[in-house]
């Protein structure tokens, strides 16, 4: 890789985390911010570091974005799908159910994770993946 793509790699990188730190309210770790955005970041600020198996066919391996921020469903409050993107615009999300405004957020909140270049999912919006994971995990009561 020549010097100065690599220089400019570093430079995206070194840019996402500042992003990111500065959308966090100044700290990676804190929960300043909307909820459940600061909560999920905190929590699990790379896909890497989210405790739930893949979901679907697989993605890529090894995968791991940065947190980006929490999109609610269009069809049902307290459902979201929390995204992650690397430098290349591959998008990774969890879906997320905590049920209500303010509620605790943990692993048992996670109803899918899915990689980037899923071919089960692929064609689908992140809502519309989390609405349907939502919906099956309801009908296992």
């Amino acid at each position: 890789m020549g010097g100065r793509r690599k220089h400019a790699l570093l430079a995206a990188t070194a840019i996402a985390v500042i992003t990111t730190v500065l959308g966090l309210g100044g700290t990676a770790v804190g929960q300043d911010g909307p909820w459940p955005d600061s909560r999920v970041a905190s929590l699990w600020p790379t896909f890497s570091t989210i405790p739930a198996p893949e979901t679907g066919g697989g993605g890529l391996s090894a995968w791991s974005g940065l947190f980006r921020g929490c999109v609610q469903s269009p069809r049902v409050s307290f459902d979201y799908a929390c995204e992650y993107r690397d430098e290349q615009g591959r998008l990774g999300y969890i879906c997320l159910s905590p049920g209500a405004a303010d509620a605790p957020i943990s692993p048992t909140s996670i109803d899918a994770r899915v990689a980037p270049d899923d071919p089960t999912y692929e064609s689908e919006a992140p809502t519309k993946v989390c609405y349907a994971s939502l919906a099956y995990s309801l009908s296992l009561g």
